[in-house]
């Protein structure tokens, strides 16, 4: 059973549950978690996600739900990405782009996607994302 005190990795792995009603009380905490302080959620996304200490599912599984939150509603994502302070945003890009590096493809692939998504809202992206293209050079 899903408790506040479960941290977002154990949530994460609840996630991946074959049990249905573990997946499902564990999506509506992750959606509260979300909805309770977008900036802080995404910033521990990007944490789990970065973190080669964390299970390689659990490390996709963060971005797979950072991309999730994107798609779900791009223009309501759009408004509140420009309320988050710079030095935030700043931080969630990092751990974004520093994911990038992972010794797994998986990981790497699944951050792509995500990269694409941030990109789509975040536009122009040579203003709002300037380091972008010398990080993705810095990766290949």
């Amino acid at each position: 059973m899903n408790t506040p005190q479960k941290s977002l990795e154990e949530l994460l792995e609840d996630a991946l549950s074959m049990d249905r009603a573990v997946r499902q009380l564990t999506e509506n905490t992750i959606n509260k978690m979300a909805k309770d302080n977008l900036s802080l959620f995404l910033t521990k996304l990007g944490e789990i996600l970065y973190s080669e200490q964390n299970k390689k599912n659990i490390r996709q599984m963060s971005a797979i739900l950072f991309k999730n939150i994107l798609n779900k509603d791009p223009d309501n994502v759009s408004t509140y990405l420009t309320k988050i302070p710079p030095n935030e945003k700043k931080n969630i890009r990092e751990l974004v782009l520093g994911s990038l590096a992972s010794n797994f493809k998986e990981i790497r692939t699944t951050v792509s996607s995500l990269i694409a998504n941030l990109c789509k809202i975040e536009q122009p992206v040579e203003q709002k994302w300037p380091e972008l293209l010398s990080s993705l050079c810095d990766n290949c």
